[in-house]
């Protein structure tokens, strides 16, 4: 029986964790072929044992299954057939450690991108010529890794869970569903509230509901935010709406995926992180303005032809994308790698050749508008964050200066 070290992130990070979700997925299915599976969890001194890491996990994910232990801490215990790195930060650990265990860096975002470019972002990307075996989710990651990294890489498909995620054939609301994270900064949560001001400025009838998250913020303009969702709930959702808008600028989310196998004609931006993985008549990407995401939307929500052509093409692509078709190209990644073969060299072609959606016929009144809220909601956002400070609210000078700005914003 082999053995597998999983070098995990902290558990409390894991509410609402598309990525961490992925990672027991994958846990589960490698048990279920065989192998035993250990845990290495991260230990910030937050978690008082592994009892407690236990209930977060069936907390946040539901029962999961694996043959195999969860430890606390980085301390790895006995010989491994193979080892995982699952962030940037736990490559270093895989490094260093003294093993003949094959190393895999099991990537699943660019995460260099979660930095501004300095010091940090150079420091995740020197992860990436480490030399540990590169396995990707998706294509466009293990071309980057290939062609900017000098990094053999093998990747498996993006998949949806197809008994949970699937068309209902119901009727649907003139409705908009946002997966609105801002504690992540690359799902770019600002860019969507802004495109969807316009949306709503423009067609006032239509409902925004937002979910993802269980932070809400102040937002101009009616919405309902459902928070933090589970599964069936969200393929709910998915039948309920007529467009779902989901930005992610670090690699492809899962969630457009999970749209397309529920019939939901679905928005994302068009940068080169979405160009090989999607295929162009099953989802529409715009630019990255405001005005152009909404142009998206707009479009969608006036043609029902076109909405009606874009789901059809997006129900047909993902037929063949159930989540065992990726757990066999994972499964036979990690074999072929621990088997001493080198990765296949890949050739990648681009899915999605269209040009991007830009803003044409929204009025200018209306982008002007929205743009002036957005505005006028980040600058209040500062002076009540200053306001509130635990450090300077006490200070007369500054409730002077919050008074005057106010009283000159009223």
């Amino acid at each position: 029986m082999k053995k597998a070290a999983w070098i995990m992130p902290n558990i409390l990070d894991g509410e609402g964790s598309g990525g961490q979700r992925t990672l027991f997925d994958h846990i589960q299915y490698l048990s279920k072929k065989g192998y035993t599976c250990d845990l290495y969890m991260e230990d910030r001194g937050q978690i008082k044992d592994v009892k407690e890491v236990q209930a977060l996990v069936k907390k946040y994910f539901g029962h999961v299954s694996f043959r195999g232990e969860y430890y606390l801490g980085y301390q790895l215990r006995g010989k491994y057939d193979v080892m995982f790195a699952t962030a940037w930060y736990t490559a270093e650990v895989v490094k260093k450690y003294k093993t003949k265990a094959k190393k895999i860096y099991f990537i699943q975002d660019f995460e260099a991108f979660f930095y501004p470019i300095g010091q940090d972002y150079l420091k995740i990307c020197d992860t990436y010529q480490y030399g540990l075996n590169t396995l990707t989710i998706g294509r466009w990651l293990s071309k980057k890794m290939e062609e900017e990294f000098g990094q053999k890489s093998q990747f498996f498909d993006f998949c949806a869970d197809l008994t949970v995620y699937y068309n209902k054939k119901q009727k649907r609301e003139q409705a908009v569903c946002f997966i609105y994270q801002p504690e992540k900064p690359r799902r770019c949560s600002q860019l969507g509230v802004e495109a969807l001001g316009i949306v709503k400025s423009c067609c006032p009838d239509v409902k925004i509901l937002f979910y993802g998250s269980n932070k809400k913020q102040k937002i101009w303009y009616e919405h309902e935010n459902l928070g933090i969702l589970t599964k069936t709930e969200c393929n709910d959702l998915y039948n309920q709406t007529v467009v779902g808008l989901c930005i992610s600028a670090s690699n492809p989310s899962r969630i457009p995926f999970e749209m397309m196998a529920s019939g939901l004609p679905v928005v994302d931006i068009h940068l080169e992180n979405n160009l090989y993985d999607f295929y162009e008549d099953g989802i529409t990407l715009a630019h990255y303005s405001p005005a152009s995401i909404a142009q998206a939307v707009i479009d969608l929500l006036r043609d029902g032809e076109k909405r009606e052509l874009q789901s059809k093409k997006a129900l047909e692509f993902m037929k063949g994308r159930n989540m065992q078709a990726g757990f066999e190209q994972f499964y036979n990644a990690v074999e072929n790698i621990i088997a001493h073969h080198a990765p296949t060299c890949n050739i990648y072609n681009k899915k999605y050749e269209k040009p991007p959606i830009y803003c044409r016929d929204i009025p200018e009144k209306y982008i002007r508008k929205n743009n002036e809220n957005a505005i006028r909601m980040a600058n209040r956002g500062m002076i009540y964050c200053l306001k509130n400070s635990n450090i300077l609210r006490k200070s007369q000078i500054v409730n002077k200066v919050y008074k005057s700005i106010k009283k000159f914003m009223a």
